[in-house]
């Protein structure tokens, strides 16, 4: 992880690039959208270096009693939501976690996941995308591929106790899932320099 200063919420976009940039003022430090990725509740994390800016869940009522068309519905109110984020923030990189895919390389049975993830790509057009794996990122906070959602989200609680920084708000399963896909993908862009 980055040693960055902790990112305040009162701080003005240019107090906390300021704040960045003197303890790296080398490079600053990347803007980072992620995402865990549904049509009915998505977890967002906006981060500043490995620092929590902002989280939110994107959440969207089932749209019509036929499932293709209530995916097909959810799926545009998400880009359109995902676009607003998008133009909003600014992010250097967009990170989602990958569909949950078989041994064989095949979709598991989470159309409503491929979805959301094509959503969120049409609605980032050219902000450059990462794809993490959750079992990449389960690894890397517990040591454990195939660890459970209550593991993750008590890693994530211990991660945010090591960095200093207080639990978000909102903290759930969505928001946590998704600070493990960025923070796993702010340590492969520190890895890479």
């Amino acid at each position: 992880m980055s040693d960055l200063t902790r990112f305040r919420a009162d701080d003005t976009e240019a107090e906390a690039i300021e704040r960045v940039e003197l303890i790296r003022p080398h490079k600053p430090a990347r803007y980072t959208l992620a995402f865990d990725q549904s049509l009915s509740d998505t977890g967002v994390v906006f981060l500043i270096g490995s620092r929590i800016a902002h989280t939110e869940n994107i959440r969207i009522e089932k749209k019509a009693e036929f499932q293709g068309k209530d995916f097909l519905e959810r799926a545009v109110e998400l880009k359109d939501a995902v676009r607003v984020l998008v133009m909003d923030y600014r992010p250097d990189v967009v990170v989602i976690e990958s569909p949950p895919m078989g041994r064989s390389g095949h979709l598991k049975s989470s159309e409503s996941s491929l979805m959301a993830a094509t959503a969120i790509r049409l609605a980032i057009s050219d902000t450059p995308l990462m794809v993490v794996s959750a079992k990449r990122a389960k690894k890397r906070l517990t040591g454990n591929g195939n660890a459970k959602k209550p593991l993750v989200r008590k890693a994530v609680l211990d991660m945010l106790v090591r960095l200093g920084m207080d639990k978000p708000k909102p903290f759930n399963e969505a928001v946590a899932d998704a600070l493990a896909v960025g923070w796993t993908a702010c340590e492969d862009e520190v890895r890479d320099v």
